[in-house]
Order: C-alpha cells, then structure tokens, then sequence
C-alpha cells in the first residue's frame, strides 16, 4: 500500500513514485530558525500538488501536502520563501495506493514523550495517515511508523504514521520522543475505493478572479477551502 521516502536537507526529495497512486508530502520545520514557509511542491512529471493541513510547531510548523492519482516520477522539489536553516526543515514521503478521496482531517499538538493523534474514521478499514514534527527523534509507538528522519536533535525531527481500523472509529496513532519536547501532528483519513477520471478529485470548486494589469489569476479551492489551482490568463485590451 506504501513507499516512503526522506530527506533532512532540502529541497528535492529523489525518489520514484508509481502511476496511479497517491504520494503524501509531509514537512516539518520545528528547528528551523530561519522560519522558512513553503511555496510549492512539484515534480519532474507535472503533477498538481496541493496544501491539505497544517499546525504550528516550535519554530516552524508541521504540514501534509498531496497529489492524487499520480504519474510516476523521479524527485520531488519543495520550493521555500526563504533557505531554511542548515537541518532544519525535515521532508518526508509516503505513497498510497488505491485512495479515492481524502475525508476526515486533523491536527494536535502538546509536549511530552509521546505525541499522539486520534481521527475517527467514516468508513471500514480506511487508513489515517499523519506527519509528526518535533525537536527530537521519533521512534514507533502505536500504529505503523513507515519514516523517520533519524536524530537531528537540536534541530527538527519527522515521521509519517499511520494506523487503521476495520470499522468507522477512533484510529490512534503515535510516536515516542527520545526526550520532553513540544510537538505537533496533523492527519488525513485515505479512503480507499476507486478513483474518477478528475486527478484532484473534489466535490465541488469555488473559483474567484483578480484582475491585475493585462492579466486575470483565478484561484481554484475545493468546498473544504484548500487550493488546488491556481492559473493565469493573459489578455489584450480593446
């Protein structure tokens, strides 16, 4: 059902990913001094690439972004506003098959040695996929610990976690920091079931346009308000 795939440093995460699967990016900048926020994930095969969640953590925050129904690819790039600091924004992959749509989200955060996040489930035997960041190394604890960075302490430190259950209900997931620390999770329920010909798969979409100087930018959400396009037109007058 997965791959997985790391990186400490950025920004290309070299990793191959499979036709018709669903490739989840999880970063988290918990040490990363600089404060460097992400502008956009893309890959050298032009898949569409779109922010899920996010919650803050120590210096940084910790984040999913996706891309659905994949063609297959090579590296990964994470573009950033500004250089994050020298180990401190950590870049994870995992890759799914066989996901339809993305239902329930969520997040946590706190401080301690165990970090854990518990999403209810809508359906049988979905899984609950979620990206830990914190300042010290994550090891497993409940659920299935698919990567982790390894120990970058003082910086920041990853891992993607996932759980299941065979019916609609809570599914726990969690990891062990080696020591106390502030920590935070965010997580998204994959739905298993087959996939429609729309490779960024949403209900329904809300389009707003800017008109700026010869140009129209129209920027594309889906009814839970993420962004999932974003075009430009150019014109002419008269």
């Amino acid at each position: 059902m997965y791959s997985t795939g790391c990186t400490v440093k950025p920004f290309t995460l070299a990793r191959v990913t499979t036709t018709g699967n669903d490739v989840l990016v999880g970063l988290t900048g918990a040490g990363d001094s600089n404060a460097a926020r992400v502008l956009r994930v893309t890959d050298d095969a032009s898949n569409i690439y779109v922010p899920l969640i996010k919650r803050p953590v120590g210096l940084g925050a910790v984040e999913i972004w996706y891309s659905h129904n994949v063609r297959a690819s090579t590296a990964i790039t994470v573009t950033y506003n500004v250089a994050p600091s020298s180990g401190g924004v950590v870049q994870l992959l995992a890759e799914y098959s066989g996901v339809s749509r993305y239902a329930n989200l969520g997040s946590a955060s706190g401080t301690g040695t165990t970090a854990t996040l518990i999403l209810t489930t809508q359906n049988t035997n979905n899984f609950v996929a979620v990206v830990f960041g914190s300042r010290d190394t994550l090891s497993a604890n409940t659920g299935n610990l698919r990567v982790q960075n390894g120990s970058l302490t003082p910086n920041s430190n990853g891992a993607i976690n996932d759980n299941t259950a065979v019916s609609p209900s809570p599914v726990t997931n969690a990891v062990t920091i080696a020591t106390s620390q502030v920590w935070a999770g965010v997580a998204v329920e994959l739905e298993s079931g087959a996939k429609t010909a729309d490779e960024n798969e949403m209900d329904a979409l809300a389009c707003r346009a800017t008109p700026a100087a010869g140009s129209l930018t129209i920027f594309c959400t889906s009814v839970e308000g993420m962004l999932i396009g974003r075009y430009k037109v150019h014109y002419t007058v008269g």
